[in-house]
């Protein structure tokens, strides 16, 4: 990030249908709580991740042909940095740079999507409130 502050990310590609041009739309997905549910070993290595909560809700974005981006915010899980408080401005900041990211891999469309639930849905209100262009879509399961 700007600051130095690394971010953890998980990106789950879905895999390229014959005649499809190899670019797709993005759903991203901020939170606090670990990007994706531990599993104790030998059953984290026979998981095809995302898990948790919103682990069916996201293996479907992906067999619907969606990149899923799942972040920890700053200061939480496997990101650096520290959080003296849910959704600091650096947090939301964090979110707009993400996004920069995303556009500019070889596999994105240009299009993002931002979902969550809970603390997530509050990351993905803060998403639309930051008017990046890419933003096409917010799913607000609740906050």
């Amino acid at each position: 990030m700007r600051d130095s502050v690394k971010i953890a990310i998980d990106v789950y590609i879905p895999k390229v249908k014959k005649g499809h041009h190899g670019k797709f739309p993005t759903v991203l997905h901020q939170w606090r709580y670990w990007r994706d549910f531990e599993l104790k070993w030998p059953y984290k290595w026979l998981s095809k991740a995302p898990n948790g909560p919103l682990g069916k809700f996201f293996k479907q974005v992906i067999a619907n042909g969606y990149v899923l981006v799942s972040v920890d915010s700053r200061g939480s899980g496997a990101s650096t940095g520290t959080r003296p408080y849910p959704w600091t401005q650096e947090e939301r900041d964090d979110m707009t740079e993400i996004i920069d990211h995303i556009i500019a891999q070889e596999w994105s469309d240009g299009k993002v999507g931002v979902a969550g639930v809970s603390y997530s849905g509050t990351t993905s209100e803060f998403a639309a409130i930051q008017k990046h262009p890419a933003v096409k879509a917010v799913v607000n399961m609740y906050s």
